[in-house]
């Protein structure tokens, strides 16, 4: 039977929750996020500090378990809780998701062929960034040749984020923009595939 610590799984909790997706993996250490449909894959260099076994889990499921729990509580009466307690996960997810993780990992060999280490410094930018949900996605341009659909909350930024773009181009018709936030304690990466749009 897996269990993990409640310090550990705090600390799980804190980064799943910046990460912001449906669904989080944990793999040797590393902390990765995506949607119910796999469409993108958020990264975190977590470096976790307290032992955590491999393992998938709905964000949902873990804060509800945490809300019936307090850590008070579980320092006094558990020393290890059953990962079981949290997961409803359908394990079949960890192929889709090692999948998407591998594919990533294969397009980051490719040389970067654009890339904007000051992307708080682009208008278009900015100008999403201030947009009202019901204002939809903007176009993101960043050269004749990139221009990306995004939408004001797509990244997980706050005010004094220091946030990153560099692109590969994949094929002649799509490209991977790699979003890097880099946050006072850690650094997040967000993968999302585009197709040109001329």
């Amino acid at each position: 039977m897996s269990t993990i610590s409640i310090e550990a799984l705090n600390e799980l909790f804190e980064y799943s929750k910046v990460l912001k997706c449906d669904i989080t993996m944990v793999v040797g250490g590393k902390v990765y996020g995506t949607d119910n449909n796999f469409i993108h894959l958020r990264t975190i260099e977590s470096n976790l500090t307290n032992e955590c076994p491999d393992m998938i889990f709905y964000l949902k499921d873990l804060t509800e378990f945490m809300k019936q729990r307090s850590l008070s509580e579980c320092d006094i009466n558990i020393k290890d809780i059953k990962i079981s307690d949290f997961i409803t996960m359908h394990y079949e997810y960890i192929g889709v998701f090692n999948d998407l993780i591998s594919s990533v990992n294969r397009h980051l060999t490719i040389p970067v062929s654009f890339s904007d280490e000051y992307l708080r410094n682009n208008e278009d930018f900015n100008t999403i960034n201030i947009m009202k949900a019901k204002d939809g996605i903007g176009l993101l341009k960043l050269s004749e040749k990139y221009i990306l659909t995004i939408y004001n909350g797509l990244l997980p930024i706050n005010k004094d984020d220091k946030i990153e773009i560099y692109i590969r181009d994949i094929s002649s018709y799509r490209y991977l923009a790699n979003f890097t936030i880099v946050k006072k304690k850690f650094t997040i990466d967000l993968y999302f595939m585009y197709l040109f749009l001329n």
